[in-house]
């Protein structure tokens, strides 16, 4: 969305689609971008310029919603906000990258939106909240998280974004 980094973002496109074909990869994530300065329109050419890229290995294309306690410049923060910008791209292969600490630190509800949308997600990332850590070192319902989330039908990966000293980092698998 920065009209300063869209000539390298174009760039990238091609190498990161061939990449992501020979390895298989089926997931990019294409953040939108820290602000001030971003432009809504570049934004969405450019994605959709990455989605028919990426249409041709079989990859979607994901959007991330970020807080901003954390990323004060970013500005897509809910879940509805990436919605409507995934909305507005327009393309089959463009999806939410359902970030559940980020969505959780702003406020949201992540078992209702897991109810209700986990179909749009493209990808999942975890952490607890608050500090960032593992699963199980905050106040987030894990068990439930990952229960509801097998419950709606999501069958992607869960991806591992927390933060985490010393032995035991996966020890909450076996909570």
């Amino acid at each position: 969305a920065r009209p300063d980094g869209a000539e390298r973002f174009l760039a990238g496109i091609g190498p990161a689609v061939r990449l992501a074909g020979e390895l298989g990869c089926p997931v990019l994530n294409a953040l939108y971008g820290n602000g001030p300065g971003t432009d809504r329109e570049l934004a969405v050419a450019n994605l959709r310029r990455a989605a028919d890229a990426a249409a041709g290995v079989g990859a979607t294309v994901v959007v991330e919603a970020l807080n901003s306690h954390d990323n004060p410049r970013y500005p897509i923060t809910s879940s509805e906000a990436a919605f409507a910008l995934i909305d507005e791209v327009d393309r089959e292969n463009v999806a939410f990258l359902a970030d559940l600490y980020h969505l959780h630190r702003m406020g949201e509800d992540v078992l209702a939106l897991i109810d209700r949308h986990a179909a749009r997600f493209g990808h999942v990332q975890i952490a607890d909240d608050p500090g960032r850590g593992r699963p199980g070192s905050g106040g987030m319902p894990y068990p439930e998280i990952l229960a509801r989330l097998a419950a709606a039908g999501y069958e992607g990966h869960v991806g591992l974004e927390y933060r985490h000293e010393g032995p035991g980092a996966f020890d909450w698998r076996h909570a």
